[in-house]
């Protein structure tokens, strides 16, 4: 195996062992096992680094284990990013595969870079999605007798009509609203291909709040799983692309997914400034430019909530990348009040573990963290749970679903504007 101890971070040295990034891990309140812990894992990229440790089965292991939260980050009081440590592990410390990593890698490699190849597959796969057995609340999951990866997990429902095929490109603002300019909408894949709910009522909610919205055509995946899986060239290739159709026109650039969000605005930049040549310039430009929709709204001077909802009360999740990476906390809780509605809980749950690719190759790890996070939420005796995070919707949802609860798992955008 060869590695390249100059591309992982030289953070690793500040770690003075304190202890405290394992009071928020939840890999480690889970596992109890050094290695799985943020110190762990800053403790063996600092050993591969250093050329004391040759990186084997039990490295890796630990590495793909991280769910990129970043709650250490925040809670180190030297600031050691141990997610900066492990995405340059996963990316460049090279690994033995099997077939089937070299499979799921080829299909990242051919799906993230290609929209359209994208989209086509998940209108398949909602078709045969609705095979899939349903629990009372109608959710759909695997059935629990496939492999660790598939079994029980929950399936969202796809609508097979992508958001850009309902709205055209550039949609105005609502007639008789103030004037506030353009703001760019990024979709992402979740809600651009999947589930249009939540990106429907942003742009909604935008264009009542005086803007015209634009919807780029040509956007891209963010990129957010191949960078998460080690997939640098992937990534490079959408973010090139995004760039292309991103930098060039003017606004805010908001998007209802606040990986997506943490992506374009801190990821691009920083790769960007590795690869050079006008990409550099072009994502330092944008990254200031991007916030997740909810936290513009929330920050707007006055805001018009259209129609009404039926909806009372909710538990809120906040997600790990919304919290950590630039969202507010505060934006929910006060658009919430503005609907009207009450919070029975705000942020008490910790990470869903519904991560992406993390809760793909970690099946175990993701069911127990998935399991107390639900389990709390359906105590809380609220009507619906709500999450500004695609996979901690569908995450938590699955699990209530699981534990025999009809509580409906959404996007607070779905309750802010419920269009349906």
């Amino acid at each position: 195996m060869k590695t390249d101890p100059d591309v992982l971070s030289t953070d690793a040295p500040q770690c003075d062992r304190c202890g405290r990034c394992l009071s928020v891990c939840p890999v480690y309140s889970v596992s109890h096992v050094e290695t799985d812990s943020p110190r762990g894992r800053t403790d063996l990229t600092s050993a591969v680094t250093s050329g004391e440790l040759n990186p084997g089965p039990r490295f890796f292991e630990a590495v793909d284990r991280c769910l990129l939260c970043r709650s250490c980050a925040v809670a180190c009081p030297k600031g050691v990013d141990t997610a900066s440590n492990v995405l340059a592990a996963r990316a460049e410390v090279s690994r033995p595969h099997g077939p089937g990593a070299r499979l799921g890698e080829a299909a990242m490699d051919a799906l993230i870079p290609h929209r359209s190849l994208m989209s086509a597959c998940v209108r398949t796969a909602g078709v045969f999605s609705r095979l899939l057995p349903a629990d009372k609340a109608g959710r759909r999951h695997f059935p629990e007798y496939l492999p660790q990866m598939l079994s029980g997990r929950g399936v969202p429902p796809i609508t097979g009509r992508p958001l850009q095929k309902r709205l055209p490109s550039l949609v105005p603002r609502s007639p008789g609203s103030p004037n506030r300019g353009r703001a760019v909408f990024f979709t992402g894949c979740f809600y651009g291909l999947v589930d249009f709910g939540p990106g429907l009522a942003a742009v909604k909610m935008l264009c009542d709040n005086g803007f015209d919205v634009l919807i780029p055509p040509d956007q891209q995946c963010c990129g957010a799983p191949a960078l998460f899986s080690g997939r640098l060239k992937s990534f490079k290739t959408v973010l090139r692309k995004n760039l292309r159709s991103l930098a060039a026109v003017e606004g805010p650039i908001l998007t209802a997914c606040p990986t997506c969000a943490s992506v374009l605005r801190a990821h691009y930049p920083e790769i960007a400034a590795r690869m050079g040549g006008p990409e550099a310039e072009q994502a330092k430009s944008l990254g200031p430019r991007v916030q997740e929709a909810l936290t513009f709204l929330a920050g707007l001077s006055s805001l018009s909530l259209p129609g009404s909802t039926q909806i009372r009360s909710a538990a809120v999740h906040q997600p790990c990348h919304f919290v950590h990476a630039g969202g507010d906390p505060a934006a929910v809780a006060d658009l919430m009040h503005k609907r009207g509605v009450e919070l029975v809980m705000n942020g008490e749950t910790a990470c869903c573990g519904g991560g992406g690719v993390s809760s793909l190759k970690n099946p175990d790890l993701a069911r127990e963290l998935g399991s107390a996070a639900a389990g709390k939420i359906a105590a809380s005796g609220a009507e619906v749970a709500s999450a500004a995070c695609p996979g901690c919707v569908l995450q938590i949802g699955s699990h209530l679903g699981k534990a025999g609860s009809n509580m409906p798992a959404i996007h607070p955008l779905e309750i802010l504007c419920p269009i349906r």
